[in-house]
């Protein structure tokens, strides 16, 4: 037997982790896209330099903005609560990573779907 969200709750958790999404995808944007000429490979060449310290943030927001919209059209198309629970395992693995890494802004605005997903999906 497959239990079910409620329908208002489930919009409410996209919206959230979908502002989860959009706040590193729009950093990753900024840095990658707003020079003048575009130098996309040189960007990434520094991004992914091994001795700087933003390697590891760089690929974190990437992996972050990628599984918050992953997360968030998966709760969008099914009802099923594993789903959810699993939504909430992704969003609190993110928020963790995020503290660890001292990326507080981050943190904070990907930690706003735990308290949606812990209480419809617990």
């Amino acid at each position: 037997m497959i239990t079910t969200a409620p329908r208002t709750d489930r919009w409410t958790a996209v919206t959230l982790l979908a502002m989860a999404a959009f706040l590193p995808a729009g950093v990753l944007f900024l840095y990658l896209f707003t020079t003048e000429p575009v130098d996309l490979r040189h960007r990434l060449e520094v991004a992914m330099e091994p001795d700087g310290g933003g390697r590891m943030k760089f690929v974190l927001l990437a992996v972050g903005a990628a599984v918050s919209a992953i997360a968030a059209a998966a709760i969008a198309m099914s009802r099923r609560r594993v789903i959810l629970r699993t939504a909430l395992a992704c969003a609190a693995t993110l928020t963790l990573s995020y503290a660890v890494t001292g990326m507080w802004l981050f943190m904070f605005v990907s930690a706003l779907p735990l308290w949606w997903a812990y209480k419809v999906a617990a």
